[in-house]
């Protein structure tokens, strides 16, 4: 390739494209003007379709390159936050530096009962009153959102800076309402997406500290667009295998296997529900009684027989029947008027079963 005769208020030069390029970002607002044997008359170099392709993506790359430093520095911030204030060679907010007035810098005295004194607010008043906040997305200033849900949560800053980064992500604790749309304001301030939800009577048992109960189902009701996403959140739910999960899947409408408690039940729809799938919880409903159990004691010297009749008679994948008939003596969850089909099926493939 020839090089490119150049012409600036300094004077007449010749250079290579890639030194011309250099040339025009770092001016790119200046008057460059450009020959090239061959050529009749000079043109501004923002005419000349392959010098523009090459600016343009000098250009590209270097903002690419200030992101991905400014990133550094953001991260570089978060850990020196985590630093004790001997570290960085003071004791105190009158030590402290620039980034300290950004986070704010707790006094010693109040490290010993929360870093950053910062504390988790209790819940105060009648828990029909309870609120939780979820938060959708952190928007441009990630930093600021992530001291904000420190305050609000209590968490530590990694704990607080994962569940900021996983959003949209419900903040692990509940807040009055007065607390919540206060919280709701201070993150919105700070660039996030914020919604509250109020926490119905079922939750409770979450707002009182105990544990919660795990009595609802989550029921899988339409797939959308993105299956692949939908298999991977069902297989964290279940901890089935990808082919049993697959099945499971394409099998809807279905109730996706395990209980959870009320909480959980809303987080898994609304993950199934942010990537297409059309979802929904309610309460379980309690087993039927059953007359008569049946006893899978041994499966005999034709296990892959046994398998089958297991999968046809419980509904079960592939890999969770092969468990199932290895773990023998094993009971079949399967309905009482199907005991006796199941059990002569199970007799002809050779294993020994007890009603």
């Amino acid at each position: 390739m020839s090089a490119f005769h150049y012409a600036s208020p300094a004077g007449q030069t010749t250079h290579e494209l890639d030194a011309l390029v250099a040339i025009i970002v770092a001016d790119p607002t200046g008057q460059h003007y450009l020959w090239r044997a061959g050529w009749a008359d000079w043109r501004s170099w923002d005419v000349i379709d392959e010098v523009v392709t090459r600016v343009r993506y000098a250009q590209a790359k270097a903002e690419a390159r200030r992101a991905v430093e400014r990133e550094a520095v953001a991260a570089r911030r978060l850990d020196e936050i985590e630093t004790p204030d001997a570290d960085w060679g003071g004791t105190g907010p009158e030590d402290a530096g620039p980034e300290d007035a950004e986070w704010g810098a707790a006094k010693p005295d109040e490290q010993d009962d929360a870093e950053w004194g910062v504390a988790a607010p209790e819940i105060e008043g009648n828990n029909s009153s309870a609120c939780r906040i979820r938060l959708i997305s952190y928007g441009a200033k990630k930093i600021a959102v992530i001291k904000v849900t420190r305050a609000a949560t209590g968490l530590g800053l990694r704990d607080a800076k994962n569940l900021v980064e996983s959003c949209p992500a419900v903040f692990p604790r509940h807040f009055t309402e007065a607390d919540a749309t206060r919280w709701r304001s201070d993150l919105e301030s700070a660039g996030a997406a914020v919604e509250i939800e109020r926490v119905r009577p079922e939750q409770q048992a979450t707002v009182d500290g105990q544990e919660p109960t795990a009595d609802h189902v989550v029921e899988l009701l339409g797939l959308g667009p993105r299956k692949i996403a939908v298999i991977k959140i069902v297989r964290k739910m279940t901890g089935l295998g990808l082919k049993d999960t697959k099945d499971l899947v394409e099998s809807y409408p279905t109730v996706i296997p395990g209980r959870h408690s009320y909480s959980a039940a809303v987080d898994w729809v609304y993950e199934l529900s942010d990537v297409g799938a059309k979802a929904h919880h309610d309460k379980a409903q309690p087993a039927p009684a059953r007359a008569a159990t049946l006893t899978l004691e041994s499966y005999g010297a034709r296990k892959i027989a046994v398998i089958k009749v297991v999968r046809a008679a419980t509904g079960l994948g592939l890999r969770d029947a092969k468990n199932l008939v290895e773990s023998c003596p094993a009971v079949l969850d399967i309905a009482s008027e199907a005991i006796d089909q199941t059990a002569a099926e199970l007799r002809s493939a050779g294993a020994t079963v007890r009603v």
